[in-house]
C-alpha cells in the first residue's frame, strides 16, 4: 500500500515540472524500503545469532518515517516560513510515531523492531535533505504539487494489508536454508514451540484416561 503513495508524489512532481525532485524522491524511498527488506530477510533467520531482540524490523515504521519525513523535506525545501516548517515537521513526526506505536499496541512488533524500522526509514528524508539542488523550476510552479499531497498521503492508510510479510518470511528462510547459515539457533527456537506436540512413546496410549470403566 506504500507504492501508490510513492507513485502519486512522483507523478505530482513530474506534472509540476520537477523531474529532478521526482527522481530523488523515488530513489530515497527505494533506499529506505530496500534497506528494510534486506534487514528483514537477514534478521528473520539470523536474528537470534546477533543477540538482539529484533526478529523482523517494522516495515510500517520504516515506510511512515520515509514517506512522512520525505514529504516534510520536500515541503520545507520550497522555502516556506520557519514557523510553518517547524509545525509541519512536528506533524510529520507525530504521524510517524503514531504508526510505530500502533505496531507495538497491535503486537505486530516489539519496540526495538519499530525503532530499527524507523531508523532505516530515516534514510529517505536524509537523502532528500542532503541533495544540494533538489528543485529546478520557479517556486510558484513548484507549489502546485503540495495541494494534492494530503490526498497522496491518505492512500497510505487505504487498502488494508499488502500481504508481503509471509512472502518475505518464506524468502528469508529459503536463502538461509540454501546457504546453510543460521541453522542451530533456529532449530532450537523452533523446537521450543513444538516441544508440547511430541508423539507418545512406543507402547503408550495417546488416548486420555477416562474417569469411568467402559463396559466389556
Amino acid at each position: 500500500m506504500i507504492l501508490p503513495v510513492v507513485v502519486s508524489v512522483a507523478a505530482l512532481l513530474l506534472l509540476a515540472g520537477e523531474r529532478r525532485a521526482a527522481a530523488w524522491w523515488s530513489f530515497a524511498i527505494c533506499v529506505a524500503l530496500g534497506g528494510t527488506f534486506f534487514a528483514k530477510i537477514v534478521m528473520i533467520p539470523c536474528g537470534p545469532h546477533f543477540g538482539i531482540p529484533v526478529r523482523s524490523p517494522s516495515g510500517h515504521a520504516a515506510a511512515a518515517v520515509g514517506v512522512f519525513g520525505g514529504l516534510c523535506v520536500l515541503a520545507v525545501r520550497l522555502g516556506m516560513a520557519r514557523v510553518l516548517a517547524v509545525t509541519l515537521g512536528c506533524g510529520c513526526a507525530a504521524l510517524a510515531v503514531a504508526v510505530g506505536l500502533s505496531r507495538v499496541l497491535l503486537h505486530k512488533h516489539n519496540v526495538p523492531e519499530v525503532l530499527m524500522g524507523g531508523a532505516i526509514g530515516l534514510s529517505a528524508p536524509m537523502i532528500l535533505f542532503s541533495v544540494r539542488r533538489l528543485y529546478q523550476e520557479d517556486p510558484q510552479i513548484r507549489m502546485r504539487w503540495l495541494a494534492a499531497a494530503p490526498l497522496a498521503v491518505a492512500v497510505l492508510f487505504v487498502g488494508g494489508q499488502a500481504g508481503a510479510e509471509p512472502k518475505i518470511l518464506r524468502l528469508a528462510h529459503f536463502w538461509a536454508d540454501s546457504l546453510q547459515v543460521c541453522q542451530s539457533r533456529r532449530a532450537v527456537h523452533a523446537g521450543s514451540h513444538t516441544a508440547q506436540l511430541q508423539l507418545p512413546e512406543a507402547g503408550t496410549s495417546a488416548e486420555p484416561a477416562l474417569p469411568f470403566r467402559l463396559p466389556g
